[in-house]
């Protein structure tokens, strides 16, 4: 039986001022004045399969 690799790309960043789950809330509410940001990357490469 042969393995299937699987590789993992990044899609984005998550800018956050938590560092790490400690201190962080769970939901949204709980933190009314933290502002976060997602940065989606985006790819132009022709070697990866776009899906």
């Amino acid at each position: 039986m042969s393995r299937l690799n699987i590789t993992y790309h990044p899609i984005g960043i998550v800018h956050s001022p938590f560092h790490s789950q400690e201190g962080t809330a769970i939901q949204a509410a709980a933190t009314e004045d933290v502002q976060a940001k997602i940065e989606i990357l985006y790819y132009n490469d022709k070697t990866r399969s776009n899906y």
